[in-house]
């Protein structure tokens, strides 16, 4: 007898969750089950779980979260923290009611510690003091990979736990207060260039990103998500934690000069050091990643272009 495969794609309208919904569909894996949060509060359990009994779902792929840049970090710390908790409490209380058949878990590098050594292995998970400015967040994400680890000891369970390095890409929040870093450096010149400005950006620059295009984040989900168990444990273990990165490392102020280059910036360009740099490096290293098979498909340029573009035509509503 062939199971249906109905999966849940939680967070659907983020920039990560919409890049991975439609990754699955366009793949015509499984029946694919998305929905708003008007139509489900991840934060209300008895919502959650009746919505999951309905629809006889038995694959989740988490992408829900309250996210931000350092500014919405460092000034929401409860959000993140509390936000975070209750929907990964949810969701875990639920995978194992229900026995939900597999579950990938989406988190962040910055689980690790502010001082790792480098490339970050997964290995160096809780070997350190976390970076203050997201400490909230990485607290509430350790969590989930601690709430893998504890079911896939269980042999019924199937919990993968995948930690992005910083991702960027359509449909991103370019918020000049609380985005991440790709997408606030896209807005500023963008802005800068119609009004013919400097851009004066936070920190000294130096610290290093290593960044990768949510179009690749989604086929190395996919690619992770659809492997055989047996296989994948086979690398990870029971803790099931795997980087997920593209290994396209620089400067900040590297990046900035090719988001000013792409988008065709010639003003001023200066950094302001009284605002943070946070963590001044957290390159992955992606050894059980590459154990996969999977290869990345963009450029650090192609990636770039793609998401100004997609910016610039968007100009109207994108998110902020």
């Amino acid at each position: 007898m062939t199971i249906e495969r109905n999966i849940f794609i939680a967070g659907h309208n983020g920039m990560v969750g919409k890049a991975v919904s439609n990754y699955f569909i366009n793949k015509c894996y499984g029946n694919i089950f998305m929905a708003n949060r008007s139509e489900l509060d991840l934060m209300n359990l008895i919502a959650f779980e009746k919505f999951i009994i309905e629809n006889s779902i038995n694959e989740i792929i988490f992408c829900a979260a309250k996210v931000g840049g350092i500014n919405a970090n460092r000034n929401k710390k409860f959000d993140f923290l509390y936000l975070n908790s209750v929907m990964q409490n949810n969701l875990f209380y639920i995978v194992e009611k229900h026995n939900i058949e597999k579950l990938t878990f989406l988190g962040s590098s910055c689980i690790y510690p502010r001082d790792c050594k480098q490339p970050i292995k997964e290995d160096y998970l809780l070997q350190g003091y976390l970076e203050d400015t997201n400490d909230a967040y990485a607290l509430a994400k350790i969590c989930g990979v601690k709430y893998c680890e504890i079911l896939n000891s269980n042999n019924i369970f199937d919990c993968r736990a995948l930690m992005p390095t910083n991702i960027y890409g359509y449909n991103d929040n370019f918020s000049l207060k609380d985005s991440h870093v790709v997408p606030a450096l896209i807005r500023k010149f963008y802005e800068a260039n119609e009004s013919h400005n400097k851009v004066t950006l936070w920190g000294t620059g130096s610290p290093y990103r290593e960044i990768m295009f949510s179009e690749d984040l989604a086929s190395a989900i996919f690619h992770i998500h659809t492997m055989q168990k047996k296989d994948f444990f086979k690398i990870t273990g029971p803790s099931s934690l795997m980087n997920v990165g593209s290994g396209d490392e620089m400067r900040i102020k590297e990046i900035a000069h090719k988001v000013a280059e792409i988008i065709n910036f010639r003003g001023e360009i200066s950094f302001d050091s009284n605002y943070p740099d946070g963590t001044p490096r957290k390159r992955l290293d992606l050894t059980r990643l590459e154990k996969t098979g999977w290869e990345k498909t963009y450029s650090v340029d192609d990636g770039l272009e793609s998401t100004i573009k997609w910016f610039q035509n968007n100009i109207d509503n994108f998110r902020d």
